[in-house]
């Protein structure tokens, strides 16, 4: 039986998956709880993370909002160039997970997590070849669009990159919701004025309210999973940057944690 995480157990976890060490696993966010110090809300609201999720077919597909298919993995590493049929990437994907679906077609999911300088941070996906897996991606406004993995009906990985819009990937994962919540923080830029946001992962068991950059875990269903809010900002004022979405809710959830600890 999974037992509920302790906050060693956390931290623990955090620095073996590839979120931040800096957030919420280190300074105090905790299952079915939250514990923010000025600290981490000072240091968040400087931090601006990036996200990608982009989708490409080897066969003409009807362009939709969203796109469910499945079939088997036939690779789940490297990274093509940016392509542009689909879901258009904005930029090259860190990652691919390329699909042989079961309608003919040889899909390619394209994703990353890049940090504010432009460093990959993505968590990879703990699946592998010849593994069968069910694939959800939806397109929002924008440059938006998500992404969620199962398999036998489980959630393995999802991801969300909010440039501009929301993709809206939390509503095709059962007993998982993600909410927008009020500001953390206001810091001026060369892009206009930054307002952090605060987001919450809610499951029917948990919730877990993280800042820009931070890190935890929690359950969704019976299982631990692990949340990174990779960005969470809107910008208003005069400022003029166009490579900044004016607003950003990007994050990625994934099941790559111990089942139980000591």
């Amino acid at each position: 039986m999974n037992k509920l995480l302790g906050a060693g157990a956390i931290a623990a976890l955090a620095l073996s998956t590839g979120c931040t060490v800096l957030g919420g696993s280190i300074a105090g966010s905790t299952l079915l709880g939250d514990g923010h110090s000025p600290w981490d809300q000072a240091s968040s609201v400087s931090t601006v993370g990036q996200a990608l999720v982009c989708l490409g077919a080897s066969e003409p597909v009807d362009p939709a909002d969203s796109y469910a298919f499945s079939g088997t993995i036939l690779r789940t590493s490297g990274a093509p160039d940016g392509f542009d049929n689909l879901i258009p990437c904005w930029t090259d994907p860190a990652a691919v997970l390329v699909i042989d679906g079961d309608d003919g077609v040889i899909w390619t999911v394209g994703y990353a997590w890049l940090d504010q300088e432009g460093w990959d941070n993505t968590p990879w996906i703990d699946l592998w070849e010849t593994q069968r897996v069910d694939i959800t991606v939806a397109q929002g406004d924008g440059e938006s669009a998500g992404f969620a993995v199962h398999q036998d009906q489980e959630l393995i990985y999802a991801m969300e990159a909010g440039r501009d819009g929301q993709a809206d990937i939390d509503t095709h994962i059962d007993g998982f919701e993600v909410e927008v919540g009020d500001s953390v923080g206001v810091v001026n830029t060369p892009c206009g004025e930054r307002t952090a946001l605060a987001v919450s992962y809610k499951t029917t068991l948990d919730r877990l309210t993280l800042f820009p950059d931070e890190d935890g875990a929690l359950r969704i269903g019976v299982d631990p999973y692990t949340a990174c809010n990779i960005t969470s900002y809107e910008l208003t004022g005069d400022g003029d940057c166009e490579d900044n979405p004016d607003t950003d809710v990007s994050w990625v959830v994934f099941n790559r944690a111990p089942t139980s600890f000591d």
